[in-house]
């Protein structure tokens, strides 16, 4: 991942759906078991990610 695509993703107008489509597919299982340590579970991150498109 470059610097230059998460200073665009993070100054876009969706962030939070930015950031998350930098992820590579195989690595989103272990991005979500991240995620889980802090209390996100696989829906309340799917609701921040459609809500966010609003």
């Amino acid at each position: 991942m470059r610097k230059s695509k998460i200073k665009r993703a993070l100054e876009s107008n969706t962030p939070a759906n930015s950031m998350y489509s930098l992820i590579p597919a195989n690595r989103r299982k272990a991005f979500r078991c991240f995620a889980a340590c802090f209390g996100f579970t696989e829906e309340k991150i799917k609701r921040i990610l459609t809500d966010e498109k609003r």
